[in-house]
C-alpha cells in the first residue's frame, strides 16, 4: 500500500459528496427511469417480488459507476431512485398508509408509534462470506431443483427462488463491471495503476468465487451492504468483525500478502467507507467483537486488538463498535476499549454475553443460535442470519402515560381522549398505579394490533431477496423473510424514558397519598399551568422526594414492577409470522420528541422538557453516582427485556485517570454484568472542555460524543443539545 490512509482521507471522507460518472458507464438517472418504467409495465400483473428484483437487475446492470484512485474498496453506482419509487407507489397500493391512519394521532401527539419496521437487519454475513455470491446464487438454483423434483414448487416458491437468482447475478455482474472500470482508471492513473489493478482483481474473483483474502472479504462485504441498502433494508449490523474476517488475515499474514501494519490501513479504509457515507448524519453501522464462539470459546484474537488500534487512530464515529464481554474475555481487550473511550473514541458499548444469551434463550431460541447474537442498530440482539426482529416495530412514551393516567386517558397537551377512562378520583397509590398500568395494557395492545396488520401488506411493500439469499432457513422455506421465511420472526416493542416515569409515579405516591400536600385535583391544575405559581412544592418535587438511580429501594420497587407489567404484557404474545413480540427498555434519541409533547410531570419536570435516556436517571437527579445508578439498574430483571436495553454513564476525566482508574473503569464494567445488566455505555468528559468546544468549535473538530446508540461529533449538535451534555458534565462533577 504505497499511498497510507492518513494521506487519502480528505478524499476519502468526502467521496459521496460529488461522484463524477462516467456517461460511458451507463444510463443516466432519467434513462434508467424511463427504462424501469417500461419493464414494470411489462411485468405489470407479476407478484412484486419478482418486479423489485427485475428493476433491481436492471439497475445494477446498466447504471452509471465510477472507481475512485484513491481507494481501495470500489462500490459508486448511481443507482437513481428506481426501487425508492417503487417503495413509495407501493407504500399506498398495499394498504400500509391506510393502516397507519388510525393512529397518527397518537404518533402525532408523541406516545405511540407503531408499524413495520424494516430497518433493523442483519444477513447472514458468515454465509456470505463463505459462499460468496455466485455460492448463494447456486444454493437458490440447487434448491428449486429440488422442490421441483418434488413436486412442490408452488409459484410462490418459484417466484422467490427466481428472485433471488436473478439479484444475486446482478450483484455479480456489477463486479465485473467495477472491475473492467478499474482496470480503465488503472490506465487513466498510473500512479495509483498498481492499487487499482488490485481492485481489478478482487472484484473479478468475488464475481465467481467466495473470498480468499482480507481486501476481497472487505470489497464482497461493502459491495453487498451497498445492494442490500439499495434493495430497501438498511443494514444494521456488520457482524463479528474479528470472528469474520480473522482467517483472511491470518491466511494473508502467513502468505506473506499483508503484514500487520498493512493489515491495519486496509481496516481503516473499510471503515471510512461507513463514515463517507453518512459522515454522522445517521445511526451509525455496528460492527462487534468477542463474545463467545459456537464451542464457548472466546472470538477474541489479534485481529479484535488490531481493529480496535485502528478504530483509535482513526478517531472516527462512525463505525460504532459493540464489544461482547464472555466470562472467558481476555480482561485486556476490555481495558483496551474501555482506554479507546477515555480517550475520546466513545463509540463503544459493553455487552454482557451471559445475560444476553440467558434472554434469548428464555423467550425461545437455542443455546447454539444465541451464541451467533449480533447487536442490531444499537443494543437489541437478533440471531445472525436466523431472525428478522424488527427490532423498533413500536415505540411508547411511558412518562406520557403518567399524564393520561392523571387525566382520565385524556391528553391535556393535545386536547383528546387518548387512552381509556380511568378515572380521576383514586382511593390510593395502589389504585392510581393500577390505572398507570391500563393505560400502558391498552397502548401496548394497540401496537401489537397495529404490527399485525402491518404485517400482511410487507410482501406486497418491501419483498426482500437480497436479504433473504443470505439466510439459510429462508432457503430452506423458500420464503421471503417478509413472509416469515427467517427462523425467528419477532417485532420489538420499545419503551422509553423509564427515569422520568418511575421520578413522576413517586412523586404521585409521595405528595398526594402519603404526604398529603395536595389532591391529584390541584395537582392537574399545577401541571397544567406548567408549575408556574408553584415553586416552592416544584422545588421539594425535584429535590426532597426519591428518583430512579439513587439505589433508592422505593424507587427502584416501583420500576421493577413497572417492567413486570409491561414484559407481561408484551413478551411471547404472537404476531402473524410466526414470531413473537419482545420488550425493550431505552429511549435513544426519543428523548428530546418524549419530552416536546409533555405537559409538565409530577416530578418537576416543566412541560417540553426532555425526558430521561434509556436506562439513566433524569438528568441531575442521580445524587449517589455511578454506583448507585448501576445500583438501580442492577436490580430490575434485565431477562425482560429480550428486545435489548442500555445504561448510559458519564465520567469524569479524573475518575478514570492513569492505571488505577483504567481498572475501576473495567471494575464498574464487570460489576454492572455481575448483577445482570444488558448493556452498558459511556462518555468520559468534563464541562470546561465541552464548554470550550462550544465558545471555540474549530479547535474542538474531532471531539465526539455519544448520543445514545451512536456518536457524534459534539460541533454538529445543536445548542440545546450541547448545552444538555455540558449539565450532565456538571452534575457530575459537583457528586464527585
Amino acid at each position: 500500500m504505497d499511498r497510507m490512509f492518513e494521506g487519502d482521507r480528505a478524499l476519502l471522507d468526502r467521496q459521496y459528496d460529488c461522484v463524477c460518472y462516467d456517461p460511458e458507464t451507463g444510463l443516466s438517472r432519467d434513462e434508467l427511469r424511463a427504462e424501469a418504467g417500461a419493464l414494470e409495465e411489462r411485468l405489470s400483473g407479476e407478484a412484486p417480488i419478482r418486479v423489485k428484483a427485475a428493476l433491481f437487475k436492471l439497475t445494477l446492470e446498466n447504471a452509471r459507476i465510477h472507481v475512485d484512485e484513491f481507494d481501495w474498496i470500489a462500490d459508486h453506482i448511481d443507482y437513481g431512485d428506481t426501487l425508492s419509487d417503487l417503495r413509495g407507489r407501493q407504500w399506498t397500493d398495499s394498504g400500509l398508509k391506510a393502516i397507519g391512519a388510525p393512529i397518527d394521532p397518537l404518533a402525532e401527539s408523541g406516545l405511540l408509534t407503531a408499524g413495520l419496521d424494516i430497518s433493523h437487519t442483519s444477513p447472514d454475513w458468515a454465509r456470505l462470506l463463505a459462499l460468496g455470491l455466485y455460492g448463494l446464487q447456486s444454493a437458490a438454483e440447487t434448491r428449486r431443483e429440488q422442490l421441483a423434483a418434488e413436486n412442490a414448487l408452488t409459484t410462490r416458491r418459484r417466484d422467490f427462488l427466481d428472485s433471488v437468482i436473478m439479484v444475486y447475478g446482478a450483484m455479480r455482474t456489477l463486479c465485473r463491471r467495477l472491475s473492467a472500470q478499474a482496470g480503465k482508471e488503472a490506465a487513466r492513473h498510473p500512479g495509483d495503476a498498481e492499487r487499482l489493478r488490485a481492485v481489478s482483481a478482487a472484484l473479478e474473483r468475488i464475481a465467481d468465487h467466495p473470498p480468499q483474502t482480507l481486501h476481497e472479504a472487505m470489497q464482497l462485504a461493502y459491495i453487498y451492504h451497498e445492494c442490500q441498502e439499495f434493495e430497501g433494508e438498511p443494514v444494521r449490523s456488520m457482524g463479528g468483525f474479528d470472528r469474520l474476517y480473522s482467517r483472511f488475515y491470518e491466511g494473508d499474514l502467513a502468505a506473506g500478502r499483508l503484514t500487520r501494519d498493512q493489515a491495519k490501513e486496509l481496516i481503516k479504509y473499510f471503515f471510512n467507507k461507513f463514515y463517507a457515507r453518512t459522515q454522522d448524519r445517521a445511526n451509525g453501522k455496528n460492527f462487534y467483537f468477542g463474545g463467545e464462539l459456537p464451542d464457548g470459546e472466546s472470538a477474541v484474537n489479534d485481529l479484535s486488538y488490531l481493529a480496535l488500534e485502528a478504530y483509535r487512530e482513526m478517531r472516527t464515529v462512525n463505525p460504532k463498535l459493540s464489544v461482547r464481554v464472555s466470562d472467558n474475555t481476555p480482561q485486556d481487550f476490555v481495558a483496551l476499549a474501555a482506554d479507546c473511550i477515555r480517550d475520546g473514541c466513545s463509540g463503544i458499548v459493553f455487552c454482557n454475553d451471559r445475560s444476553i444469551i440467558e434472554t434469548m434463550m428464555k423467550f425461545g431460541k437455542t443455546r447454539e443460535d444465541a451464541r451467533r447474537y449480533v447487536p442490531i442498530g444499537c443494543y437489541e440482539p437478533a440471531a445472525e442470519g436466523l431472525e428478522m426482529n424488527r427490532s423498533v416495530s413500536a415505540t411508547v412514551n411511558l412518562p406520557k402515560l403518567v399524564e393520561l393516567a392523571l387525566n382520565d386517558g385524556f391528553d391535556p397537551v393535545y386536547g383528546r381522549q387518548s387512552g381509556p377512562r380511568t378515572g380521576l378520583d383514586f382511593g390510593s397509590y395502589a389504585e392510581f398505579e393500577e390505572a398507570f398500568f391500563r393505560q400502558a395494557d391498552y397502548v401496548l395492545d394497540l401496537a401489537m394490533d397495529q404490527i399485525r396488520k402491518s404485517e400482511g401488506c410487507w410482501p406486497r411493500f418491501n419483498p426482500s431477496p437480497v436479504l433473504s439469499g443470505t439466510m439459510a432457513p429462508c432457503l430452506d422455506t423458500a420464503r421471503d423473510v417478509s413472509r416469515g421465511g427467517a427462523k425467528y420472526n419477532n417485532a420489538g416493542i420499545v419503551c422509553g424514558s423509564l427515569g422520568t416515569a418511575v421520578d413522576a409515579l413517586i412523586a404521585v405516591k409521595r405528595l398526594v397519598f402519603e404526604e398529603k400536600r395536595l389532591t391529584l385535583a390541584a395537582l392537574r391544575d399545577i401541571l397544567r399551568s406548567d408549575w408556574e405559581d408553584n415553586p416552592r412544592l416544584r422545588l421539594i418535587a425535584l429535590k426532597k422526594l426519591p428518583k430512579w438511580g439513587n439505589g433508592d429501594p422505593e424507587a427502584d420497587e416501583i420500576a421493577r414492577r413497572l417492567n413486570a407489567r409491561l414484559s407481561a404484557c408484551v413478551n411471547g404474545q404472537p404476531n402473524t409470522l410466526g414470531g413473537v413480540f419482545q420488550l425493550a427498555q431505552f429511549s435513544i434519541d426519543y428523548t428530546v420528541r418524549f419530552g416536546r409533547s409533555c405537559g409538565a410531570t409530577p416530578d418537576g419536570r416543566r412541560r417540553g422538557e426532555m425526558t430521561s435516556k434509556n436506562l439513566a436517571a433524569v438528568t441531575a437527579m442521580d445524587r449517589r453516582g455511578v454506583t448507585a445508578m448501576i445500583e438501580s439498574a442492577g436490580r430490575l430483571d434485565q431477562t425482560q427485556f429480550p428486545d435489548g436495553a442500555v445504561l448510559d454513564c458519564i465520567l469524569h476525566p479524573s475518575a478514570v485517570r492513569g492505571a488505577e482508574g483504567l481498572r475501576a473503569f473495567v471494575r464498574l464494567i464487570e460489576t454492572y454484568f455481575e448483577l445482570g445488566g444488558l448493556c452498558i455505555q459511556f462518555n468520559v468528559f468534563d464541562a470546561a472542555t465541552l464548554r470550550a468546544a462550544q465558545e471555540n468549535p474549530e479547535k474542538y473538530a474531532s471531539l465526539q460524543v455519544r448520543v445514545c446508540g451512536w456518536n457524534v461529533f459534539f460541533n454538529h449538535l445543536s445548542r440545546a443539545e450541547q448545552d444538555e451534555f455540558i449539565r450532565q458534565a456538571e452534575h457530575e462533577e459537583g457528586i464527585r
